[in-house]
């Protein structure tokens, strides 16, 4: 894991040479409507960015956060979470231990024993009026978008980030690749290389019919997720 190799290896004065940040989960700063925060484990990550920023430019919007760890010893930002609910009257959050230890304090430490779930969520949101940001193990993330459209929140309300190579469909019930325009064999030009090359829906990705092809991509997470290998669309 890279973040093992910056604790382990890494020390002051080395320099890197890295990409500016992409991808595309971030918050949308033009909307007044209310947030809903859902992490598991490190998914916590980028979601305290989105919360600290909310909190730092004294934000009216409602904000819940919803985030599952197995018990206090792997409850990260402990300290930083309890501080921004003090700060910020408008924050609020449910957090789940899925294996409480015995010095683990209910009402304290954690509100919910189990994991994170969208039946917890419909007992304290007011409505699905909501804007949701999820980001955690693929398991997890896949049941609360389930869930998510089967209480009527559409895929524009939900923005996924998967940490690690896990692709995720963010699809509505009854949409498939065939329904997408994804299931009949296509040309597809490579501009740099100059190659025209056929994609059929064996080969995947696009990043994977380049390399087939010997064109070289650049590529991070080999899931679409982190946006290095995002690429603009000239025609089609």
């Amino acid at each position: 894991m890279i973040s093992n190799f910056f604790h382990d290896r890494l020390v002051p004065g080395n320099v890197l040479d890295v990409y500016a940040p992409s991808g595309s989960f971030s918050l949308n700063q033009n909307s007044e409507r209310p947030i809903v925060l859902v992490a598991g484990g490190v998914g916590i990550t980028p979601l305290i960015s989105m919360l600290s920023w909310l909190v730092a430019t004294h934000t009216k919007r409602e904000i819940w956060l919803f985030y599952g760890v197995r018990n206090r010893t792997e409850h990260a930002m402990y300290d930083a979470l309890k501080l921004l609910a003090k700060t910020c009257a408008n924050f609020r959050s449910v957090t789940f231990y899925s294996r409480p230890s015995d010095t683990c304090r209910e009402g304290v430490d954690y509100e919910v024993e189990g994991y994170v779930s969208v039946d917890v969520m419909k007992q304290v949101l007011k409505s699905s009026n909501y804007e949701f940001y999820v980001c955690g193990p693929s398991s997890m993330m896949e049941t609360i978008t389930r869930d998510l459209h089967a209480c009527g929140v559409g895929n524009d309300d939900i923005k996924l980030e998967a940490f690690g190579a896990v692709p995720l469909a963010n699809s509505e019930p009854g949409e498939t690749a065939a329904t997408a325009g994804h299931a009949k064999p296509h040309r597809v030009h490579f501009s740099r290389s100059n190659k025209t090359v056929r994609w059929t829906p064996s080969t995947k990705s696009l990043l994977e019919l380049a390399e087939a092809s010997g064109i070289k991509a650049r590529f991070g997470c080999r899931s679409g997720n982190c946006g290095t290998c995002s690429s603009g669309i000239q025609d089609g």
